[in-house]
């Protein structure tokens, strides 16, 4: 066989291992470490906005799989807030958390690498919380909104971190100034909590989004103001309903 096409037998080879064939060797994600302890905290399922003034009507269905497991658990919470409050349903949830990390192995295979250091498995460990208050009525804005539940299962003391408080506007505003009341809805497929993970002596906080759909129908009271409307379900975004931001009529 001649040198060139040693070469070039090399060099295909090299192409293919770089775009993600995987010819010469591949990447896969294994685990690096013993699982570490694990630990139970608050799941919201589903967490509501109401519009000043105004209501909502949200719930959340729980699709089967590891938040289902247990005869205790139910598939659909719902929440009511009204007049700017903010609350949420969920339950108690155990966490098994694995360190892993990319590795190289010869041979051919997908490139699967990691998309993050830990694997995060929470399910279903009990307790049911529904309707605990974010923010009380009254409230013109979400935006001081808190960032964790607030809550925590004894004796665990781990909160996961939440975003369902309103930061800008990007949706179309509703206003009812001179109008009727209005109906407005959305749903969202899933959220984004803020999972703290203590290793050692570090504590990094890693992203799990929740499967969960839910469902929002808002209320807004005839000839009572604008709304501004920050649509956590927007790319980007946490995933969620709507959050606001309200100004009475001029």
């Amino acid at each position: 066989m001649g040198i060139g096409v040693v070469v070039g037998i090399v060099l295909t080879l090299a192409v293919f291992t770089v775009s993600g064939g995987g010819v010469l060797s591949h990447t896969v994600c294994a685990v690096s470490g013993d699982r570490l302890p694990p630990f139970e905290a608050w799941v919201p399922t589903v967490m509501a906005n109401s519009p000043y003034g105004g209501k909502v009507w949200a719930n959340a269905t729980v699709p089967p799989g590891p938040f289902l497991d247990s005869p205790e658990a139910p598939n659909l919470y719902e929440i009511f807030p009204k007049n700017g409050s903010a609350a949420w349903a969920g339950f108690g949830g155990e966490f098994n958390v694995t360190p892993q990390e990319n590795q190289s192995r010869l041979g051919p295979g997908s490139n699967a690498p990691c998309s993050a250091p830990f694997d995060i498995a929470p399910t279903f460990w009990g307790d049911l919380a529904g309707g605990i208050p974010l923010l009380g009525e009254g409230n013109m804005t979400d935006a001081p909104e808190p960032t964790t539940l607030g809550a925590t299962i004894p004796p665990s003391t781990v909160e996961l971190g939440i975003s369902n408080g309103f930061s800008a506007a990007n949706h179309d505003a509703i206003s009812t100034c001179g109008s009727g009341a209005t109906s407005k809805w959305t749903d969202s497929a899933s959220f984004i909590t803020s999972v703290p993970i203590s290793s050692g002596a570090v504590v990094t906080d890693e992203s799990y989004a929740f499967p969960f759909l839910e469902t929002f129908h808002y209320w807004f009271p005839a000839n009572f103001g604008t709304w501004q409307v920050d649509n956590l379900s927007a790319p980007g975004g946490p995933g969620g309903g709507w959050a606001f931001s309200y100004s009475p009529c001029t």
